[in-house]
């Protein structure tokens, strides 16, 4: 599948990778091709025929027409194609002289192409990258093609002419509409290949994954009057956890993963009351150490609040407590 960067377009534009898509834009300087004028703002599809059935009068040559002048005439139009490629002349954010409507939104606010009508072309796939067109500039920009947007000259040539029975009103496009009865079958299947395109650019996009709510731990258990302003080794006579000295441990320590760095509500429980994991070479700040006086296993009280095995971290940690006097309770 190919996104084509079109020159006015809000956003890019598919077509089947077999049709070739080429952007000439005129310069702005060409006002009788390029008038500069920006369009209204509620854009529809106006489909022409180039009604020149001559050999050769293929895509090139109808681009060729409009950058040589048209013959001093106001004539423009976004696109033109035959059964091989599609050239782009106006950007899509500005008004073509097509309509033949004056100053009607025909003029002032379709996108228009030429579809090319030579001798010898393969009518069938000029169609259809006709039909691929209009149905990727659409989507592009988010209009739902319905009937009443995808529309023909003679549509809008009814407003300017004298009415729809006006010899002068042209019959454009004069093979789908009135030799091939084609003109319905023409919109069905801009719709039909509007809804395709829409679901490619779905399919590009993938949703936003949901972030998962983070897990809920247990509020940990912290000593008693535990303060982190207290002196290096120099614990308070209050700084105790089950009846057991805290000692205040001002030092960064690295998990070892592999040993199972668990945080834990209180240290003298099991994996039941757990908090959050240490992750893999995760520096730790520790707060204090408490030796559990019944397994002699010492512990990390770490910034986050939870207890740590000492033994799960580098460098090893042991140490000796000093035990509270019942009386000093």
């Amino acid at each position: 599948m190919t996104w084509h960067t079109m020159p006015g377009a809000k956003r890019t534009v598919y077509l089947p990778d077999w049709i070739k898509y080429q952007a000439l834009i005129l310069p702005p300087t060409q006002k009788n091709q390029r008038p500069g004028i920006i369009m209204w703002g509620s854009p529809q599809w106006i489909q022409h025929e180039t009604g020149n059935y001559r050999p050769g009068a293929d895509a090139e040559m109808h681009y060729r027409f409009l950058k040589n002048g048209a013959n001093g005439t106001p004539l423009s139009y976004h696109f033109t194609n035959d059964d091989f490629e599609i050239y782009q002349m106006i950007p899509l954010n500005e008004v073509t002289w097509q309509a033949a409507c004056g100053s009607c939104a025909g003029n002032y606010d379709c996108w228009s192409n030429e579809l090319c009508v030579q001798q010898g072309i393969n009518e069938a796939k000029s169609r259809d990258i006709a039909e691929w067109l209009a149905a990727g500039v659409l989507e592009a920009h988010g209009i739902q093609p319905v009937k009443a947007n995808v529309t023909a000259h003679w549509d809008w040539n009814n407003v300017y002419a004298g009415g729809p029975n006006d010899p002068n009103r042209h019959h454009c496009p004069e093979q789908m509409m009135f030799i091939d009865n084609y003109w319905a079958t023409y919109q069905d299947r801009v719709i039909q290949k509007y809804a395709e395109i829409k679901a490619l650019r779905e399919g590009m996009v993938k949703p936003e994954p949901v972030p998962p709510k983070p897990p809920k731990y247990p509020k940990p258990e912290t000593p008693e009057g535990f303060n982190t302003n207290a002196p290096m080794d120099h614990p308070a006579d209050n700084m105790k956890y089950r009846k057991t000295t805290v000692y205040i441990c001002r030092r960064n320590y690295r998990v070892v993963a592999k040993k199972g760095a668990g945080r834990l509500v209180t240290p003298d429980k099991g994996a039941e009351s757990a908090g959050p994991r240490a992750k893999w070479n995760e520096k730790l700040y520790g707060h204090g150490l408490w030796v559990n006086p019944d397994t002699n296993v010492t512990y990390i009280l770490d910034e986050t609040g939870y207890w740590i095995q000492a033994s799960s971290l580098t460098p090893n940690i042991k140490i000796t407590p000093r035990k509270v006097e019942d009386d000093d309770e």
